[in-house]
């Protein structure tokens, strides 16, 4: 870090924490990280038989999901009709689903797991109320998703949350997040419709302020900056860790050059014209699973595929593929149908 030629962080108060560990640094401005507003907008709800407080988040201890479980075991929640979603994975995740069995809340409380964006979105969109409720937090960008998606928010105020928020009226903020009194106030939260219409007002229009194609222009200019003044400086280790890890990142650079070569040479032509994803997927196949050999059906599986989906479609379905680790040609046909939808979308 102390290399570098500009130091951001993504809110102040992470500012605040970079200068006290590098206060050499003067000069760290803030760059905040943006979002899709429209895709948690336009999110078609998740289908729910009741009312759910939404939990999206990493499984951690800094997190205080646990608090939130407590919450609906006391009252006013525990004899009401709603339940708690909870997505997100983490070191805590068996921790958590153990809690939920001993408070006996398994049919009001469901875990999702790590889900990916899209999930998130139609998560959030259908919730009644997302709960962020952290002991820290550097900015808390799951808020301007939840501000986005129309969701009120109940959260602490600690780090960067209230600026990500956009200040007091941004949230319903609590200090006291022990089970009692967070029980309250999730329940006052989902009861009080002046609160709620209140928060999902200011909500929507201050998430437009994340809106990604607004910020990128800082990003770009940050570039802009720097190309300007442009330098070129050799890497200097500052400790033994460091030499050794830009040693072997080296090694790895040279290696996956010269396998990148062979791989162009040696796979099948079957995959001719598909670039890079094809090259990934051909080395996940013959060096990391030691499968080199390439059948007439294999073969007409992929000119298949091309056939019916495109090329376009093909290139996301083997990166895909070589990601999960998917290296039989006739098992790609279960990422084309998701991927062709994607690409439509985009």
């Amino acid at each position: 870090m102390l290399q570098a030629d500009q130091v951001n962080a993504a809110s102040i108060a992470l500012t605040r924490l970079v200068r006290l560990e590098f206060p050499e640094l003067d000069n760290v401005s803030v760059m905040r990280v943006g979002i899709d507003t429209q895709l948690f907008s336009e999110a078609l709800p998740t289908p729910w038989p009741r009312p759910y407080v939404l939990s999206l988040r990493r499984l951690e201890a800094s997190k205080q999901v646990d608090h939130v479980i407590r919450a609906f075991a006391e009252p006013p929640l525990n004899d009401k009709d709603v339940d708690l979603l909870i997505a997100g994975d983490g070191q805590q995740a068996g921790k958590l689903q153990r809690l939920t069995r001993e408070l006996g809340l398994e049919e009001r409380v469901q875990f999702f797991g790590e889900v990916d964006i899209q999930c998130a979105a139609s998560l959030m969109k259908g919730a009644t109320l997302a709960t962020v409720v952290s002991k820290a937090e550097g900015g808390g960008l799951v808020n301007v998703e939840a501000q986005a998606a129309g969701t009120p928010v109940l959260a602490t105020r600690v780090g960067g949350i209230s600026e990500y928020l956009g200040g007091e009226k941004g949230a319903y903020y609590i200090c006291d997040t022990n089970a009692v009194p967070l029980a309250s106030a999730i329940w006052r939260c989902l009861s009080d419709d002046t609160l709620r219409n209140s928060l999902i007002t200011h909500g929507l229009k201050h998430a437009k302020s994340f809106e990604t194609r607004y910020l990128v222009e800082g990003y770009v200019e940050v570039y802009r900056s720097l190309a300007r003044s442009t330098r070129s400086l050799k890497f200097k280790p500052w400790s033994q860790l460091t030499k050794n890890l830009w040693d072997a990142f080296r090694d790895i650079t040279r290696t996956s050059r010269q396998r990148t070569q062979e791989i162009s040479v040696t796979k099948p032509p079957d995959l001719d014209g598909l670039g890079n994803p094809a090259d990934r997927w051909w080395y996940t196949r013959s060096e990391v699973f030691n499968n080199k050999t390439w059948s007439v059906t294999e073969g007409q599986a992929i000119r298949t595929l091309r056939t019916e989906y495109g090329d376009e479609v093909v290139r996301g379905v083997l990166a895909e593929a070589a990601e999960w680790g998917r290296t039989e040609a006739s098992e790609l046909s279960v990422y084309a149908e998701s991927m062709q939808e994607e690409v439509g979308a985009s």
